[in-house]
């Protein structure tokens, strides 16, 4: 690409409520948008995380035709970068413009020089089908794989997505209509999610969202327009609810969560199958489960057996300080909490931070 393809375009930091407005315009005309590219989105990570968010735009003239959203976290080994973090949403450089994505990838570059970054991440986006930037030059390159399942064809006609589903989902359904579990939706219902999640978290040693995540979501977040929770219900009391985000033709499978002693009644099926409905009543054209690590065999066949397609995509981490190399998974996790700082199979040792 020569010079003169990008010498008209800017690129400036988001910031002016007018550049705002022309950001989200800038979204909604673009295929490859999801929720997390958006503000709302930003917003609600930067009350659940101690991250500052750097979205860097690029314009020719008056319009926005690529954007780099990217949030930077001090730590005790320095700054650490992401496009984007928390619980593996996508980033990465949207812009179908060639002067564009080069602009903005030597944006990105001056950030991490004139920060003095310790590590920087990109997750590239599995709905881009025509990347246009090129992280070829980083230092580390860790996979996952995105699941998704298509509510409809490419023309806009629905799919008969119940048909794509395999036979120990449908079973899971009947057996939760034959308990008579009843679903609605109840977007007040953050107190019943945030217990659950928990609960569920505990059981299995995982980590759970902040409880900022649960307290800044009406806050920041529009109920029904830009999230809708899905509330099961047995003899009238709650077991079981699922959190999904809303964007353009995209639902995000958010946050599952099941009552202790009750996941025999396949709750979390009937949950699905309802919103699943919907979201293809309304035109929605795609339900994402997110991503997948290649490691995580069992969540990638729960996905596959309710009609999920599949596409590879990749963390390209820049190192550029070694000391990151040498410290141990739970410093890094604990020094950059809800930030990917680099691939744990990247680490040269076990140790402390510094």
């Amino acid at each position: 690409m020569s010079a003169e393809d990008c010498q008209d375009v800017v690129v400036r930091a988001l910031e002016m409520p007018e550049d705002a407005a022309a950001y989200a315009r800038f979204l909604e005309l673009s295929a490859a948008a999801t929720v997390y590219h958006s503000a709302p989105y930003r917003d609600l990570v930067l009350r659940s995380t101690q991250g500052r968010a750097r979205y860097g735009l690029a314009w020719r003239g008056t319009e926005v035709i690529g954007a780099l959203p990217l949030m930077v976290m001090d730590g005790p080994l320095g700054p650490v970068a992401n496009s984007l973090p928390f619980f593996g949403s996508h980033g990465d450089l949207l812009t179908g413009d060639a002067g564009a994505a080069a602009a903005l990838q030597q944006w990105f570059r001056n950030q991490m020089e004139q920060d003095d970054m310790a590590a920087a991440t990109i997750i590239s986006n599995p709905f881009d089908a025509a990347p246009q930037a090129n992280w070829q030059d980083s230092t580390l390159v860790d996979e996952r794989i995105g699941q998704w399942t298509p509510l409809t064809d490419e023309s806009g006609e629905p799919l008969d997505f119940h048909s794509a589903i395999d036979g120990s989902a449908r079973r899971n359904l009947v057996k939760a209509q034959a308990e008579r579990v009843s679903v609605e939706v109840d977007n007040t219902a953050l107190d019943f999610l945030a217990v659950c999640h928990r609960q569920n978290m505990a059981e299995i040693g995982g980590r759970t969202k902040p409880a900022a995540f649960f307290s800044a979501l009406p806050s920041v977040m529009n109920a029904g327009r830009d999230y809708r929770i899905y509330l099961a219900k047995r003899n009238g009391s709650p077991i079981a609810a699922l959190l999904v985000f809303l964007f353009k033709h995209f639902v995000e499978y958010i946050m599952p969560v099941t009552a202790p002693g009750n996941r025999e009644y396949q709750p979390t099926a009937a949950l699905i199958f309802r919103a699943m409905q919907e979201s293809q009543s309304e035109g929605r054209r795609i339900w994402n489960w997110g991503g997948t690590w290649t490691s995580q065999t069992g969540v990638y066949r729960f996905k596959r057996k309710w009609g999920a397609t599949e596409k590879r995509y990749a963390y390209h981490t820049y190192v550029r300080d070694s000391r990151v190399l040498s410290q141990s998974a739970e410093a890094l996790t604990a020094g950059y909490p809800y930030f990917f700082v680099v691939p744990f199979s990247g680490l040269t040792k076990v140790g402390v931070v510094a």
